[in-house]
């Protein structure tokens, strides 16, 4: 038996799988919500994304100190619970402008619970393990965000935005139970300033991260562009294909990292993601299906990958510290 599939079977406790399914169910309710919320408002959808994006950076620098002060199983349960009363937002406010406010709630409660499930999936793994767990729970979350992509625009077009954001909801409120009954050990708090990059950001990781992000923007566009002329369920199969890069790049980052820097970087890679496919996605929305849209995304896309041959590669083998 080869040595990744023993290390694969170790890690998948019944508590890693609560945490990874609750991370799941996290990403398809914010993507169900925010595939069918863009859809809604067409030109006006760059403001709803401008401020998801907006929220999940200003909390960021407050997860460090929530998650060192408090249980951070908690912080992972207020969180979802604070997203999904966004999302239930959108059932009764219509105004672009209130829509905007609460995606930037949506996108801080997000963020922050985005991140706390990334410290409780290592807090609850074997240290020798714990690539292979950033890995799998990685993998999870982007399945969730996949599925959700795929469900919000398909039960839009079917049964339109209510019934989209309810599924979502729905969705979150499991998650929940699921990390209900996740047992986190106990971590002595370390005193950790309120405000720091911690768990946010990692420096060294800056080039990479808007390496993929560039990538994400031209998929988010490439996606969305796609499911206008294609069935749902081709587009599904179609998104499926990211998912067998989401190790290499979860590794990528891992490597950058120091010792206690796992969980930053994990989250950093988790923003450049999140940010650059919401954008995308808005772009598609607002420049329509046209042609131009096409060629936007494969540029992007071009300009990406001589990136990461020509910079992004040779600053990580530079760089890379384990």
């Amino acid at each position: 038996m080869r040595k990744s599939s023993i290390e694969y079977r170790a890690v998948l406790t019944p508590a890693f799988r609560r945490i990874g399914m609750g991370g799941c169910l996290l990403y398809m309710a914010a993507y169900m919500s925010l595939s069918a919320l863009l859809t809604a408002l067409g030109q006006e959808a760059w403001k709803v994304c401008l401020a998801f994006v907006a929220g999940m950076m200003l909390s960021g620098p407050f997860n460090a100190y929530l998650g060192d002060t408090y249980r951070r199983k908690h912080v992972f349960i207020g969180a979802l619970l604070g997203m999904l009363a966004a999302i239930a937002g959108y059932v009764y406010w219509d105004g672009v402008t209130s829509r905007a406010v609460l995606a930037a709630v949506q996108g801080a409660c997000f963020g922050l619970a985005s991140a706390a499930g990334v410290t409780v999936s290592i807090d609850i793994t074997v240290s020798g393990n714990r690539t292979s767990g950033n890995q799998i729970y990685a993998l999870m979350n982007r399945i969730g965000m996949f599925a959700g992509i795929v469900l919000g625009c398909w039960l839009y077009q079917r049964e339109g935005m209510p019934a989209a954001l309810y599924l979502s909801m729905a969705f979150g409120l499991i998650g929940v139970l699921e990390a209900v009954f996740v047992y986190v050990p106990f971590r002595a708090p370390i005193g950790v300033s309120v405000v720091n990059l911690d768990r946010f950001l990692l420096l060294r990781a800056l080039l990479p991260a808007f390496n993929v992000l560039v990538i994400a923007v031209a998929l988010g566009l490439a996606v969305l562009w796609l499911e206008n002329f294609l069935p749902w369920y081709v587009c599904a199969l179609l998104l499926v294909l990211p998912l067998f890069f989401v190790a290499s790049l979860v590794k990528m980052f891992v490597k950058l990292s120091h010792h206690c820097q796992r969980g930053t970087g994990n989250t950093t890679l988790n923003l450049a993601v999140d940010a650059g496919w919401i954008s995308g996605m808005a772009v598609a929305v607002c420049m329509g299906c046209g042609i131009i849209t096409a060629y936007w995304a494969l540029g992007i896309m071009l300009f990406a990958l001589l990136l990461l041959f020509l910079v992004t590669y040779p600053y990580y083998r530079k760089k890379r510290v384990r």
